[in-house]
Formats: structure tokens, sequence, C-alpha cells
């Protein structure tokens, strides 16, 4: 028990800034939240403010979250979040040392819970019961303004807990390949941070509540990132925009999630989906730095009709201009050490009726000229005499916002853009289908 108002107040304020910096397992501890720098690194209509309704969110991974107005209502005396009348001055200090004791042995707990050598079934058992001490000193103090610290460290404690039980779940599933049972700790978290949210949106409990939530979603998409279901990626995006269009104030941690999420959107051919984060990325936080390379990735996901403005410097010193290049064209932005490039090049040969046009992201000259000389590179390559537009800088690669390689777009025989970023194993299909005919 501690012993003085202050040393409370202390132990409180001091266990806030441990939560805040340690988080819980992966998505508690990810770059986003650590790095002081904010280095870190589908067809749903994006909803805005004025057309969404007021259901609260209660499926982490159905469709569009729905943006719920906040409230000032209170919950029924004697519900979670009002456990009645605010005591006589006389008794103001034994509520305000219950709350804290509920929250002190939640942080004790929840420290126990970080050992990963502790039995799962323990750590399932104390996750659950930090989740009622701090579900308990939040009723005790949800609306005093003096005990504010107290109510939202307690609802960062429940959250972390809330995360944890969820990746907990989701590990013993994929271990034992069982059913999932992910959804339903992760369904919980996303109404909690609603209902924060609708009863005072500025609160550092709705705003930390609610990025929990995104965390989680960013933690399984990661970990579900090699299957076919792109559910847990479309939730991250979802996640994302929603808890940028509910705090907009959130200028540095929004837009990293929107840029995380718009790139893994690609990476899983949710073009829609990605669109729909970077438009946010280039008007809700138009000052954001991550608002720049949103707009040249919708540059390139957004093309349509004739290439027109797609020209450079070749490696032997001529201009080339795309629109002066007749029939199919394949361009393939790349790297002479890219090993999944070399496998590919060997398929790419053998297409005689298609154009290739390499965009070379190298910056040393001797290594692309041996590349291109000792492998037979079937086409022309793009490369910068200037050395200050080389590899990342390429003027092409930074206007639309070429982020991987080897990258593959598709021109038909109109000179207009039949896809950018192509799977190959789809360029494949497609030049298959083009030889037959």
């Amino acid at each position: 028990m501690l012993r003085t108002a202050d040393s409370r107040i202390l132990r409180v304020l001091s266990g806030f800034v441990l939560l805040a910096a340690t988080g819980c397992n992966d998505a508690g501890s990810s770059p986003e939240r650590t790095d002081a720098d904010g280095g870190r690194q589908g067809s749903l209509p994006l909803m805005s403010v004025g057309e969404v309704s007021n259901r609260p969110v209660t499926d982490f991974t159905s469709s569009e979250p729905t943006l719920a107005e906040p409230t000032d209502a209170v919950p029924p005396q004697g519900e979670p979040g009002n456990p009645g009348p605010t005591p006589a001055a006389g008794n103001a200090e034994h509520v305000m040392t219950r709350a804290e004791a509920d929250l002190a042995q939640a942080l004790k707990l929840w420290d126990t819970c970080q050992d990963a050598s502790t039995d799962e079934a323990v750590r399932r058992d104390n996750l659950n019961q930090v989740i009622d001490r701090a579900a308990r000193a939040m009723a005790l103090t949800r609306g005093q303004a003096e005990q504010a610290d107290v109510f939202n460290m307690a609802a960062v404690t429940r959250a972390n807990a809330r995360v944890q039980l969820t990746l907990i779940a989701d590990t013993t599933a994929i271990n034992e390949d069982a059913e999932a049972t992910e959804i339903t700790e992760a369904d919980i978290l996303a109404q909690e941070a609603d209902e924060l949210f609708r009863y005072d949106a500025t609160s550092m409990a709705a705003t930390e509540t609610a990025y929990r939530v995104v965390e989680l979603a960013r933690e399984l998409a990661e970990r579900h990132a090699d299957e076919a279901d792109s559910v847990w990626t479309q939730s991250y995006a979802r996640q994302s925009r929603l808890f940028g269009q509910r705090f907009p104030q959130e200028g540095h941690r929004a837009p990293i999630s929107l840029a995380m999420a718009g790139e893994m959107c690609e990476r899983t051919g949710l073009m829609d989906e990605a669109c729909q984060c970077y438009t946010m990325l280039t008007t809700t936080f138009a000052d954001s730095l991550a608002s720049i390379e949103a707009e040249r990735a919708l540059n390139r996901i957004n093309l349509d009709g004739p290439l027109v403005d797609f020209a450079g410097e070749t490696l032997d010193g001529d201009w080339l201009d795309l629109a002066e290049l007749e029939g199919h064209a394949v361009i393939v932005f790349f790297k002479s050490g890219s090993p999944e490039f070399l496998a590919q090049l060997e398929e790419l040969k053998g297409w005689k009726h298609v154009q290739i046009v390499g965009v070379n992201l190298d910056t040393d000259e001797a290594i692309v000229r041996d590349f291109v000389e000792s492998q037979g590179f079937p086409g022309t390559v793009l490369f910068p005499s200037d050395p200050q537009l080389r590899g990342e800088n390429h003027p092409l690669a930074t206007h639309y916002a070429v982020r991987s390689v080897p990258s593959y777009w598709l021109i038909d025989l109109d000179g207009r853009v039949a896809g950018t970023s192509v799977d190959f194993e789809d360029l494949r299909v497609l030049m298959l289908g083009l030889f037959s005919q």
C-alpha cells in the first residue's frame, strides 16, 4: 500500500511513463511509439464524419468501421463506468486509495505477464486480472478531474492486457493449427475504444486505447501477411483510417499508420484500400511528411491512359520517351543485386513480342554495365549519368513512389497503362494470353 498521497501520485505517473514506453509484446514495442524522430518504419468506401452512423464499432474485421460522435451520456448508476454518486468529502481519500490500489495491483500483475517463462495459463489468468482491476479503477475514477491520471493509466493498462491476450490466442491458434480465437478480445478492445471515444473524445484514455487497436491490427496483419486471405490487412487499413478520422490532432502517429497500411495494402493487391489511406494522408494530414510520398503513390496507382510523362536518360547516354515505343511494353524497376529479378530475367528474355524497359535503381554505373552485359538484358536500361539522381533518387522512382524491386508495369498496344506494380505471376499470365493471340 502506498504511504502518502504524494507517493501515490508519483507511482501512478511513473507507471504511466513505463507503460507508454514499453507497451506490450511486439505490438506495444513498435518503433511508431519509441522512435522520437518518427521512424518506422480493397473496395470499401472511406466514410467521412458526415456520412457515418451512430452505431459503435463492434466487429474488428467486418465492414468499414463507423465513426460515432462523442456524447456526454453516462451509464446507469451501478453499471460499469458509473459506480454511483460522488462520495462525501470525508470519504474522498478512501475512494482515491481504493482506485490507486487496484491500479497498483494491475501494474504488478502486468509485470509478471512480461516474463516469457511464465506458464501460459498463468499469464492468461494474470492478464484477465489486470483487465478486471484496471476496469475497477476506471469505474472509481471516471468523471473525476483530480483522478484523470489514474483513469487514463488504467485505460492504457487494460488495453495493453487486451492486446497481449489477443496475441497469445493468435500464437496458440497458429501453432496448434486450431481455429483462431483472437477475434473475441480484439472485438472487445475495439468496443472499449469506441465507448471511451463517445464518452470523451479528447481524453488520453480514448486516444491511447484507439491506438492500441491500430497497433494490434498491424501486428496481426504482419503475422498473417503470407496468407491468401487479406482480412487482417484490410482491418489494419480501416482501423488506421478510423484513427485518423477520430483523432486528426494525432499528426505524428496517424500518418505513420496510414502510410504503413497503404504500403501493406499495395503488397497484398488491395489497391482501393491503399488509395483510401493515401488520400486521407494528402487531405487530413497534408502537412505531414508522409503526405508527400502518398501523393506520389497516387500518381502511380491512378495512372489511366497514355503514359505521356515517362522518359529518362539511358545507360548509353541517349534519351528514351516511352511515347515513342510501339507495341506492348513491360517496364521493370530493378536492382542488379536482386536474386528475385535475376531469376525472372531468364523468362523475360523469352518474351519476344514485348519491349522491355528497365529502370535501374543502383548507384554504381560499373556494376550496372557489368550486369547488363553479362546477363544480356533484353531491352533498354534507363540510368542517369548524374550520380545525384541514381538509386532511390531516380526521378521516375520518386515521382511514382516505387519502393520495392523488382516492380513491373504493363503498357498495352495503344501505349496506355494496363497495370502498375503487377505481380510477376500475373504478368506471366497476361503475356501468355498475348502470345496465344
